[in-house]
């Protein structure tokens, strides 16, 4: 603006109009600026946009930007631990098969059972949100597996220590359990390695971290196990065994621990092969605290107790702390024992047979088990789900019915389909 119009606009209109012309000027000159800029770069700003975009799908679909896989992580199944136990199953069928020859007691002949009712269920919840601080993060942790399972059903598998014990809890992560069942320590051998503490903290650090409360973890015991045993030396090394796995239990900061019951071998009736289990359990539940001894039922195969539920109510009638004793179920045994869980009628008659001799207050946990073997075959042989001889539909009724609601449901078939396929096959079937 020249000096000569400045001069006349402040005579005639003050300093105010010289402002107004000035802020006119400024803006068309920038308004013609920004059309310039637009049209120059109108290109890369649409394509810088586009890049922007396609990271963000990226980072959404593979890694999102806050959120943090578990160290170490792998997917899929683990192998070892599940093929060793059922060579050790069959390693036990073989010593009992021996004993077949003697007396067994009147344990043929086992008869048929049932019960049920419905439920539901969605997808797991994401694993890990990562956020700022610490105590945000131990919260979201807690709740990153395990909570909001609708239909109340937790479904696991036995997983493998191998490597170390904390490696259990990162398997069951990785085949998107929500239970999960493991040997504490060698199942083949009556000595075992002291449990180092900074294993024991990895262990509780890590089924804290992805949310494994102690309720829904479930120990299984050796295979050596015998605590109904009349030798006195495998007595004694059974009796010293569990109350060192009891133990182990206090310092990895479990509650449960499942071992099978015992046998005869042929040689006492069953009534003092329940007074030495009876007595077991409570000398082990004497020397720890806070620790379940959890009983299983079994299939009746030559002299092993617990196949019968009255067999299973004596044990607990013995045990002096009612709190401290519970029950797993097992399908395929209680299938191979008498109760065609293939047949509404049968699955009923198991239910009211176990609420009216056990009572559900004791249930503790499932083993979730086809069976290779025909109902009543007395034959302890895991298949996979809907492969076996109770079906599908069997397990549809186990994953519909409340009363197995809050416990952990494990599987301990056979490997070859792979416990991830397995877990959300069960998953499928709620209604």
């Amino acid at each position: 603006m020249s000096s000569q119009l400045t001069m006349q606009l402040r005579k005639r209109k003050g300093p105010a109009a010289v402002e107004v012309v000035k802020v006119k000027k400024e803006t068309q000159i920038t308004s013609k600026i920004r059309e310039g800029r637009a049209s120059d770069s109108s290109a890369k700003v649409g394509r810088g946009r586009g890049k922007q975009q396609i990271k963000t799908e990226n980072a959404a679909v593979d890694v999102e930007p806050e959120q943090v896989l578990p160290a170490g992580r792998k997917q899929g199944k683990s192998k070892g631990v599940v093929k060793e136990e059922e060579s050790d199953a069959g390693k036990l069928v073989a010593v009992e098969m021996q004993d077949s020859s003697k007396p067994t007691q009147g344990r043929t002949g086992r008869g048929k059972r049932k019960g049920a009712k419905k439920v539901k269920e969605t997808d797991i919840p994401p694993r890990e949100v990562a956020v700022k601080t610490e105590p945000e993060v131990n919260e979201v942790r807690a709740q990153s597996v395990n909570t909001g399972c609708n239909g109340g059903k937790f479904v696991g598998a036995h997983c493998s220590i191998a490597g170390g014990i904390w490696k259990a809890v990162q398997e069951a992560v990785s085949i998107r359990a929500k239970s999960f069942a493991l040997f504490l320590c060698s199942q083949r051998q009556w000595q075992t390695k002291p449990l180092q503490a900074d294993a024991a903290a990895q262990f509780r650090e890590a089924c804290a971290d992805h949310g494994f409360p102690s309720h829904l973890i479930l120990p299984h015991g050796s295979y050596l196990l015998n605590c109904g045993s009349p030798n006195p030396d495998t007595l004694a090394k059974s009796r010293e065994l569990l109350t060192g796995e009891f133990a182990r239990c206090e310092k990895l900061g479990l509650t449960l621990y499942n071992f099978h019951p015992g046998s005869t071998c042929g040689v006492d009736s069953v009534e003092e092969c329940l007074d030495k289990i009876g007595e077991s359990i409570n000398m082990a539940l004497e020397k720890s605290s806070g620790v379940t001894a959890v009983i299983e039922n079994m299939s009746c195969q030559g002299n092993t107790v617990g196949g019968q539920f009255e067999e299973l109510r004596g044990i607990i009638d013995r045990v002096q702390d009612k709190k401290r004793i519970g029950v797993c179920l097992d399908t395929c045994h209680a299938f191979a024992a008498g109760y065609d869980l293939s047949q509404e009628d049968g699955f009923q008659k198991m239910m009211v047979d176990f609420d009216r001799v056990v009572g559900f207050q004791y249930l503790k946990g499932l083993h979730v088990n086809d069976s290779k073997g025909e109902v009543g075959c007395h034959l302890d042989r895991h298949e996979n789900i809907g492969k076996g001889k109770i079906g599908l539909a069997g397990f549809r009724r186990i994953m519909n019915d409340p009363r197995f609601n809050n416990i952990p449901l494990i599987l301990e078939t056979p490997p070859e389909l792979g416990y991830a396929k397995e877990i959300k096959l069960l998953n499928s079937l709620m209604e």
